[in-house]
């Protein structure tokens, strides 16, 4: 009998704290409302970038971020506009090199929603790239694994974790369009291409992607596309060990969307053009370790405050969801 309660209480601990509290479940999906989409990404957890007023949008603002019928889906999906000769980075004016248009989890967000050290997350969308998708030797990030400043304002986040990068490579004679997912090692600046797909095998084709991360500085991270229509992988990034962790930052968050360059006083943006992507089915998972399970959250008689299995005092009750000990008897968070 006490064996059963006890596998109860796990299966009860195991399930999503957000879900429990009624909180935003990690999922965001187009409901075809179109007029109210960004209500419908903060309703969900999530916050928008977008340059709805930037420069010439000053006079007249445009929604860069819609809905639209799909008919491959056969459903509503989010459309991200982009605007070469236009858009900048979120309205700031002293960027004049890049433009942006993305949504993100943020500091806001349900703690089910972000990365925190020594977690395990899963993170899974379609997206469709258009067709003649224009790129340059520079960047063009589509989706960002990167951190979330502290209080201070002094954590190391200036620079994403991982990237899914869309360029040219190669010299102007041997040309390419590849997507690339790139990782940034923090202690050694580098920044390690982990795998590549020609972006031929994108572009016009709606692709699903798992992604799984654990955080810390002993971390892991693999990754799989597959088309959706074929069900053939179009890369893959079998399991491996990298630092997943930015130093005193408050947590880790993904971003979804499109981040380019556009060169120095915005000199590139005649080699690229106006641009049309397609995301559905966002969600975001939180996975339970098999070490939390093995080694749960201990409240200390000595000073009454919970530390977590590395030793960390945690700050908000139970942030993972794990079991509470206490004179040896498991017991559930009321």
């Amino acid at each position: 009998m006490k064996n059963d309660i006890r596998f109860f209480i796990l299966a009860v601990v195991m399930l999503p704290l957000a879900v429990m509290a009624g909180e935003p479940d990690g999922t965001l999906v187009a409901d075809g409302k179109s007029s109210t989409t960004y209500q419908l990404i903060t309703s969900s957890g999530y916050m928008y970038e977008c340059p709805d007023y930037s420069r010439d949008h000053a006079s007249k603002p445009f929604q860069h971020i819609q809905q639209v019928m799909d008919e491959a889906l056969n459903k509503y999906v989010f459309q991200f506009f982009i605007h070469a000769k236009i858009d900048d980075d979120r309205g700031i004016v002293s960027t004049t090199d890049r433009q942006r248009n993305e949504i993100k989890t943020f500091n806001k967000s349900p703690e089910s929603m972000i990365g925190f050290e020594g977690e395990e997350m899963v993170f899974k969308w379609k997206f469709l790239l258009p067709k003649g998708l224009l790129t340059t030797k520079n960047f063009t990030h589509i989706h960002q694994l990167k951190g979330i400043d502290n209080k201070a304002g002094t954590a190391d986040v200036s620079t994403p974790l991982i990237t899914f990068t869309c360029r040219t490579t190669g010299s102007e004679q041997k040309q390419k369009q590849v997507l690339q997912v790139r990782h940034h090692d923090r202690h050694t600046g580098a920044l390690k291409t982990m795998a590549d797909a020609d972006l031929s095998l994108l572009m016009g084709h709606w692709v699903e992607v798992t992604e799984r991360v654990r955080f810390g500085e002993n971390g892991l991270y693999s990754v799989i596309i597959n088309d959706v229509k074929t069900g053939k992988q179009v890369l893959r990034v079998d399991t491996e060990a990298c630092d997943m962790w930015r130093t005193d930052c408050a947590g880790l968050r993904p971003k979804w969307g499109i981040y380019r360059y556009i060169g120095e006083d915005r000199s590139m943006e005649n080699l690229l053009r106006n641009e049309e992507l397609r995301f559905a089915d966002f969600s975001i998972q939180k996975i339970m370790q098999p070490s939390h399970i093995s080694q749960p959250v201990v409240t200390r008689d000595s000073d009454h405050k919970t530390y977590d299995v590395l030793g960390r005092q945690m700050n908000q009750a139970n942030r993972q969801g794990l079991i509470i000990i206490k004179g040896g008897k498991y017991f559930s968070r009321k």
